[in-house]
């Protein structure tokens, strides 16, 4: 069977003019690697889970729907970071990760409380901060730094 895809939600905020975006830093990783928020679907998890398995195993269906993915990423979004993500959401795409597994990204304007206590329960997550846009292109790892590039058109287009 193919790995199951990731779902990331890169969260943003307007700051004086600038935006801003939440990335985090892995636990297990020694290096400064830098990312967008994600998650891989658990093989026992929840219902979201269960239905993506389901059309993973489907010969035509090989692939999850985005808005399973989405509410995939929402879920594990509030979870770990312990706010609620709202529509509307921008959805910057896909990018492939070790493993062969492809992140979808999407982004949506969010100002969490970092210091709330569910980000220091989260095991997987050793930081997250917001960065202004030039630092969160300098710091991510290469890979995801088009979304990052994605977010800023699509803010500059906006106004």
């Amino acid at each position: 069977m193919p790995s199951l895809p990731s779902a990331g939600l890169l969260a943003f905020r307007r700051t004086e003019g600038a935006a801003e975006v939440l990335l985090t830093r892995p636990r297990a990783s020694g290096r400064r690697i830098w990312q967008v928020p994600g998650w891989e679907p658990d093989a026992g998890e929840e219902p979201v889970v269960a239905t993506i398995e389901e059309r993973l195993r489907q010969p035509r269906s090989r692939k999850p729907t985005r808005a399973q993915l989405l509410t995939l990423a929402c879920a594990r979004f509030a979870t770990s970071f312990g706010c609620e993500a709202a529509a509307p959401f921008l959805f910057l795409g896909g990018v492939k990760q070790h493993r062969h597994r492809i992140l979808y990204v999407w982004a949506t304007e969010l100002d969490c409380d970092l210091a709330a206590p569910a980000l220091s329960g989260s095991g997987a997550v050793a930081m997250a901060h917001y960065l202004d846009l030039a630092d969160a292109r300098r710091l991510i790892v290469s890979s995801q730094r088009r979304f990052v590039d994605e977010l800023e058109v699509l803010l500059r287009h906006q106004r």
